[in-house]
């Protein structure tokens, strides 16, 4: 009997240190799962992809490009990540996104520019104009403006529409804030003028 006891207290030993362990493990493990996701929750709530810092510092030259059509991005206005697939570049309450979309070869632009630009006003309150036909013989074009709020600020929102013979688009969606006359204003412009060069 004498004999047996040792083994009997080592197993008792081993099994309440391995208990032990196995709690202090699950506790643990029960914490992360339970910390997780409501940790990501609290981050993801309300959380505007473009409100982060930008993934590339405006500097001189610095271009941006969405398919064959490229810009060189004005002094002061950065590049960021939209999560979309898009270029997006913004100076400070003021943004410009470009993207490439595909339509239909027989699909006017001037019936196809307003639902885009309602899908790629992403921040921007307010009402949008009846669209306005800018196609020539070679190009279909429209474009769209509307006048409200962004970032709380008032701003002028400018959607334009250029379609090639293939049903390849190009769109651009400008929201300013800054006024019409100013240097953002015109950079904006000016940058889109490049990006549609080749229309």
């Amino acid at each position: 009997m004498a004999i047996h006891q040792p083994d009997a207290a080592r197993w008792t030993r081993r099994a309440l240190v391995g208990s032990l362990f196995a709690v202090g493990a699950a506790g643990l493990l029960g914490c992360t799962v339970a910390n997780g996701p409501s940790d990501r929750a609290s981050v993801d709530e309300g959380e505007d992809p473009l409100a982060g810092d930008p993934s590339d510092e405006s500097t001189p030259g610095f271009e941006i490009a969405v398919g064959d059509y490229s810009a060189t991005v004005a002094d002061g206005w950065k590049s960021v990540d939209d999560g979309k697939g898009g270029v997006v570049v913004t100076n400070g309450a003021n943004r410009l996104t470009v993207v490439t979309v595909t339509i239909a070869k027989d699909a006017l632009a001037v019936n196809e520019v307003a639902a885009l630009a309602r899908g790629h006003a992403e921040g921007f309150t307010g009402a949008f104009a009846a669209p306005v036909d800018r196609s020539t013989a070679d190009v279909k074009r429209a474009s769209v403006a509307g006048t409200g709020t962004f970032k709380g600020a008032p701003a002028r929102l400018l959607c334009e529409l250029w379609i090639d013979s293939t049903g390849f688009a190009l769109l651009t969606t400008r929201i300013i804030t800054a006024s019409p006359d100013s240097v953002i204003s015109e950079q904006a412009q000016e940058m889109v003028d490049e990006l549609s060069l080749d229309f």
